[in-house]
């Protein structure tokens, strides 16, 4: 069991970086290119390994 949550654990580390790497680095952004990135990709990054950890997810759940 603990092995599993270890992979798990690491898996959802590597789709984070995964994710920070997809916006090639060395260039310049518009802020709704940037905000797009982190919406489609860092989010439900940020939202897998939040559920991993047993943390609420801003937006979910809550009367926001």
């Amino acid at each position: 069991m603990a092995n599993a949550k270890l992979a798990d654990m690491e898996r959802m580390l590597n789709q984070i970086v995964d994710a920070w790497e997809s916006l090639a680095g060395g260039k310049q952004y518009s802020v709704r290119v940037f905000a797009d990135w982190m919406n489609a990709d860092m989010k439900p990054a940020m939202d897998r390994a939040r559920r991993l950890l047993g943390r609420q997810i801003p937006g979910e759940g809550d009367d926001e």
